[in-house]
């Protein structure tokens, strides 16, 4: 599946698998089956370097308290 991952301002082009900054995962894509969705997992992290969303094959693991809202379930595209 093509795909451009737009990070902030940069676009990302070639389908990238995965991402990572400074030896930390920021996003990867996990294709497990061609009939299903794929998986992302990603890591989002504040101005201070903490950790304040964690996605694991499209399953919310963490999830700063300081944030509004946040679902704890499969994310569906």
């Amino acid at each position: 599946m093509p795909y451009t991952l737009l990070m902030g301002n940069n676009f990302i082009l070639n389908s990238p698998k995965k991402i990572m900054f400074n030896d930390i995962l920021l996003f990867e894509l996990i294709e497990k089956n061609n009939n299903d969705p794929p998986l992302i997992s990603a890591n989002i992290y504040n101005y201070d370097h903490i950790k304040i969303i964690e996605i694991n094959e499209s399953i919310c693991k963490y999830c700063d308290n300081t944030l509004i809202k946040k679902e704890m379930k499969r994310i569906i595209f």
